[in-house]
């Protein structure tokens, strides 16, 4: 169950936001953008040692990103208080929380923080008893850390859902996905992973009575625990190492563990942990007949389990001090303390009655959120989709009449600067080159002659250039990949700026249409960076995978803000073209990094 908490360490992976300092407005606005991530940083780190102060943090970061409209704000606000509430085992708001969170995640499009959602949402149904349920979870967000590329948070997913199949009992099951974990973290050198990993293979082990296999697990894990500088690590790595001596026979060496335990444990504060280890040793005492020295360590881990009001713990000691005084031939404490082990197990059970009952009730209630979270998530949804049709059907009609008529302006511009205004300018040149060669020119007009044929001689090459771009001639007869090498070589000779274009998986070309689009949008992001970017370096991928035909062109310019020019024209006829494919347009840049613009069309449309 330990190891299950490790998955809501989410937020402390993640690369705190870097906020640029701009004027006016945007200073303003990425002021309280800082703050409110300031925050939630300062609940996260209160969620165990104070959750009031961390719930009261949090609902103001809440408030502050309502306020500023920063969903991201408003996603991990929910989720840190979803958080308190789950340690809190108030699972029921919990839960809204986490939906909650869920939900303005897929706003935000941050897929680490869906999945760490979904992954969380699942916990409440594994303390809620539901295994069943758990999994899907689990399994709902190993899918998008799958997808993601996320390796770590892969690792640490296969963790918890192990860790509820051995809780269940699917031995088998849990050591397949325990082993798919310690690939991937031993892989990343992810130590804090791999010695949970290492410990929970151990347990399971020790489970199916492999004790040396056990001890040599737990070993392992003991190491890098610390090296971790680790002690609640290491003293439950002791813990089962002398779990696994008192299976095998061997008590001398199980209480040498157990008191190296105990010390690391008291040192740390863990009064529960030192308390286990107490009455471990105290067991082992008792079955080797050393009655006398195993009530005297009973009564010390007493002393403690009063303190930590832990009465499954205190039940234990009082069974154990009864076999002890029995053995000890006091018949009369025997009997008192096996009294109180009845009285406690009585009130253990009855406890545990109430808790089920509660949990089986806030589990329907759970139950019953997710199923109209899910009822309203579809209809919104149906809504959404048959609006938006109605629009892309409207929107596809104009824009391909649109790019049509654009296609067919071009075409017509580019004849009629090739047969009338370059044949225009060709004619006059010959004529000048007539007069160059029968007129007597005097001396110093020559220089100045020269420079009127230079002049129409770069008309002439002008035109046919706009011409030739279009009607993007080479398009048309070679193809898209060849047209993109020719735009590439023409800016590259031009000077200033380096421009690789790489390519793989296309063999054929494309259809007419798709061919024009993705070349018109090439030529549109190359404009931008050359007018505004002040790149020295662009690159071109454009290659076909299983389902996208993907292409990105990167600079290493100036970058923007794409908030501020998110609608631009260039911006905006690069969506459209895209948008007609049923493609998408992602553009990752802020000022100072550059530009990344990727265009995914999926496969579907090719065929």
């Amino acid at each position: 169950m330990l190891h299950l908490i490790a998955t809501c360490n989410y937020f402390f992976l993640k690369e705190k936001e870097k906020i640029r300092k701009l004027p006016s407005e945007n200073a303003t606005r990425h002021s309280d953008k800082q703050q409110c991530s300031l925050l939630i940083d300062q609940a996260m780190e209160l969620r165990h040692s104070d959750p009031a102060a961390a719930l009261t943090v949090a609902a103001k970061a809440l408030a502050l990103s309502e306020a500023i409209h920063f969903v991201l704000g408003k996603a991990r606000s929910n989720f840190c208080m979803g958080l308190v509430h789950f340690n809190l085992s108030d699972y029921e708001r919990a839960f809204i929380f986490l939906h909650r969170a869920h939900l303005f995640f897929q706003q935000a499009g941050d897929r680490w923080g869906i999945s760490n959602a979904i992954n969380n949402i699942g916990l409440i149904h594994f303390r809620l008893g539901d295994y069943t349920k758990a999994l899907d979870h689990f399994s709902a967000s190993l899918q998008i850390k799958r997808e993601s590329h996320d390796r770590f948070g892969t690792s640490n997913v296969l963790l918890s859902m192990a860790a509820i199949h051995r809780e269940a009992g699917n031995t088998t099951d849990a050591q397949q996905l325990l082993m798919e974990s310690l690939k991937i973290s031993e892989a990343l050198k992810a130590d804090t992973l791999t010695s949970k990993g290492l410990m929970e293979l151990g347990i399971l082990l020790l489970i199916e009575e492999k004790f040396s296999e056990a001890a040599e697990k737990f070993s392992e894990a003991r190491l890098l625990f610390e090296q971790q500088h680790n002690p609640g690590g290491i003293a439950q790595c002791f813990l089962y190492l002398g779990k696994t001596e008192s299976a095998s026979g061997k008590p001398e060496s199980a209480i040498s563990f157990f008191q190296e335990g105990q010390i690391i444990a008291r040192d740390a504060g863990d009064k529960s942990l030192s308390t286990v280890f107490l009455v471990s040793i105290a067991m082992e005492k008792l079955k080797s007949g050393e009655s006398l020295e195993s009530i005297a360590l009973l009564l010390d881990a007493r002393a403690l389990a009063e303190r930590t009001l832990e009465k499954p713990v205190q039940s234990v000691i009082a069974q154990q001090l009864s076999a002890g005084y029995e053995a000890a031939g006091n018949l009369k404490e025997a009997l008192k303390e096996y009294k109180k082990f009845i009285l406690l197990k009585e009130e253990i059970n009855a406890a545990d009655t109430l808790t089920t009952a509660h949990n089986h009730q806030v589990s329907v209630k759970v139950e019953t959120l997710e199923r109209e979270n899910k009822i309203l998530e579809i209809e919104k949804l149906a809504a959404l989709n048959e609006l938006t049709a109605q629009l892309k059907t409207q929107e596809v009609n104009t824009l391909n009449a649109m790019m049509e008529g654009q296609e067919k302006e071009r075409s017509r511009i580019a004849a009629d600067l090739h047969d009338r205004v370059g044949s225009a300018l060709s004619a006059i040149k010959l004529h000048m080159d007539g007069i160059r060669l029968s007129a007597d020119i005097i001396s110093q007009k020559q220089s100045s002659f020269e420079k009127v044929i230079s002049m129409l001689d770069d008309a002439v090459n002008e035109v046919r250039q706009v011409s030739h771009d279009l009607a993007s001639g080479v398009l048309v007869k070679f193809g898209l990949v060849d047209a993109i090498h020719d735009l590439c070589n023409t800016i590259q000779s031009a000077g200033g700026v380096e421009v690789n274009f790489i390519t793989a998986g296309l063999d054929s070309r494309l259809d007419h249409k798709i061919e024009i689009a993705l070349y018109r949008s090439v030529q549109e992001l190359i404009s931008n960076i050359l007018k505004y970017a002040g790149a020295k370096e662009i690159t071109i991928y454009f290659h076909r995978q299983e389902e996208w035909l993907s292409l990105m062109v990167e600079d290493d310019g100036i970058g923007f803000d794409p908030e501020k020019k998110s609608s631009g024209t260039g911006i905006s006829n690069v969506r459209s073209r895209i948008n007609l494919l049923n493609g998408i347009t992602l553009f990752d840049t802020s000022p100072g990094r550059g530009c990344t613009v990727t265009i995914k069309i999926p496969i579907s449309v090719l065929l």
